[in-house]
């Protein structure tokens, strides 16, 4: 718990103001600013009690005392927002750009250049206590610590989707794809996305369809990956993905094209 509070304040911006979500990261995060002193300059906003701090001001300018795009327009004027979640942001120049484990609220015109994000984000990772699920010990394998193995997973699995969708570079996304399925090895979107970035970058039929399939082990109810999978084994073995469309059909009641064209839409396949 600890390590997870110190890896989501450290990499912060001095002043900056954070808005937590989840018992398991409020609490930590709570502990590690409030009890241990660790980065007394950030401002952390629990929303659900966000009593006793700065939001106080901006709340009361809302009627149902929630984030709205001038609030956010004003916390930013004046310090680095950042949230360990994506919410909407009610305005189109505004964007959450992830930075390690928490996104930050950055106007559109001042989105780092690609190389210059991932530098960044390479130097934030490095500092990270990144744990993984599946060298847990029995006794950790309750509900709150694969949930914090989950939590970093998920940070990688939105820089790369960042990289994959935001700058259009599935090639460069492979690498946290990657790193996510291996903190947490049931993490079925990691899996879904890699595949995609794989046939995307590479054709490499191989790959994808092992990690489209990783993704459907954990995940079986999911239109959207079977979709996946039959779209790319139509381009690499028809055979195959007549057998997929007939286990969608038996498995949802109808066929799988309407689900196929949101994916292609989706991932631009």
């Amino acid at each position: 718990g600890n390590n997870l509070a110190l890896d989501i304040l450290t990499p912060l911006p001095k002043n900056s103001v954070v808005f937590p979500h989840t018992d398991t990261i409020t609490f930590n995060i709570w502990y590690a600013h409030y009890v241990l002193g660790v980065r007394g300059d950030v401002e952390i906003i629990n929303i659900p009690g966000a009593g006793g701090n700065s939001f106080q001001k901006y709340k009361a300018k809302s009627k149902d005392g929630k984030i709205s795009k001038s609030i956010l327009l004003e916390f930013k004027e004046e310090v680095p927002v950042f949230f360990t979640y994506e919410t909407s942001l009610g305005s189109d120049d505004l964007i959450f750009v992830p930075r390690g484990l928490t996104f930050e609220i950055v106007n559109k015109k001042e989105v780092p250049a690609k190389d210059e994000y991932i530098k960044e984000t390479e130097g934030i990772l490095s500092i990270l206590h990144t744990p993984s699920r599946s060298n847990l010990y029995p006794s950790e394998k309750n509900l709150i610590t694969p949930e914090i193995t989950t939590f970093y997973s998920n940070a990688f699995l939105n820089i790369g989707n960042f990289l994959h969708f935001y700058y259009q570079d599935p090639k460069s996304a492979i690498r946290y794809y990657q790193e996510a399925s291996l903190i947490d090895h049931e993490n079925y979107a990691a899996y879904a996305n890699l595949a995609v970035s794989q046939y995307k970058a590479f054709k490499d039929c191989k790959s994808s369809i092992k990690n489209i399939q990783n993704a459907l082990t954990y995940y079986p109810i999911s239109k959207g990956y079977y979709a996946i999978s039959y779209i790319i084994q139509t381009r690499c073995d028809k055979q195959k993905a007549n057998a997929i469309s007939g286990e969608y059909r038996s498995r949802f009641h109808g066929d799988i094209e309407s689900e196929t064209v949101k994916q292609i839409k989706t991932f631009k396949l």
